[in-house]
């Protein structure tokens, strides 16, 4: 983090409202694309940073000193995908891709696991078997994009291409 950044985080940390305004101005924009990324729907990505934006700004006191090789969008950025993550009707999954999120209606709550296994089962019947490999070793397995490329024999940017053809086929099955 820059010297300017900092400053600005710790002005923010120890409330000055310019700094508030300031945080609000420069990074608004760019959190809710983080966020709209997350949540696939503008309305829901708005009212997340809004929230973001609260929280810190209320527990302000409490904040951890952002590391040194952190830029002030990347750890407001953070913050914003931690609360996606403790929202209760989202399932987030991520691997060195953009990610990738299901929103459920509320109407039933599944955990995670079971949500999982679900898509796998739909991957199972629909998805060429080369595609429910990557599903499984990705999504069930957690193994990174350079383990799968040494499992499979690929290059890495070839295991991220079939990698998103496999969440966009998923996508277009839901």
């Amino acid at each position: 983090m820059n010297k300017e950044e900092l400053s600005l985080f710790l002005r923010f940390k120890n409330g000055d409202k310019s700094a508030l305004r300031e945080v609000i101005h420069r990074y608004e924009m760019l959190l809710n694309l983080r966020a709209y990324k997350i949540f696939l729907n503008d309305e829901r990505a708005t009212l997340a940073v809004q929230e973001v934006i609260n929280i810190l700004w209320n527990e302000r006191k409490k904040l951890n000193d952002p590391a040194p090789e952190d830029t002030l969008i990347s750890y407001l950025s953070k913050k914003v995908t931690d609360y996606s993550k403790s929202q209760p009707d989202t399932l987030y999954f991520t691997g060195g891709l953009s990610v990738f999120m299901f929103s459920l209606d509320g109407t039933a709550t599944l955990g995670y696991n079971e949500y999982l296994q679900g898509l796998y089962a739909l991957a199972e019947v629909y998805l060429p078997e080369r595609l429910v490999n990557m599903f499984r070793l990705f999504f069930m397995e957690r193994k990174t994009i350079s383990e799968i490329a040494i499992e499979l024999g690929l290059k890495p940017w070839g295991v991220k291409h079939i990698l998103r053809r496999t969440i966009d086929r998923i996508r277009l099955l839901l």
